[in-house]
């Protein structure tokens, strides 16, 4: 294969990779993974993998790296292709928004 039919994708923290692989493979992910992107419930795996699945690899992977432990932000960003999706939360959601605006 030559490579102008290969897509660079960009640089991602390793959770962020197995979250993108996972969902595209329909396997689960590791604990810890699950912890990150508030997967609790099928239900909110199966509204994340249709998110993801629904936008191109590139752009969704720097999407999932901005919103990793970001339970509202993640839940914003699965709302916008599933409007009844679960609500996400993460053990980390106090912590990272603290400050933002």
């Amino acid at each position: 294969m030559s490579d102008e039919h290969q897509t660079e994708l960009p640089a991602v923290r390793p959770l962020t990779a197995q979250i993108f692989d996972a969902l595209m493979l329909d396997i689960w992910p590791s604990h810890a993974t699950c912890q990150d992107f508030g997967l609790t419930s099928g239900a909110h795996y199966t509204a994340l993998q249709a998110a993801v699945k629904a936008g191109e690899p590139g752009p969704t992977l720097v999407r999932l790296e901005q919103i990793i432990g970001r339970g509202p932000k993640l839940t914003a960003f699965v709302r916008e292709t599933v409007p009844d999706a679960p609500k996400f939360t993460t053990p980390f959601d106090t912590l990272l928004d603290e400050g933002e605006g």
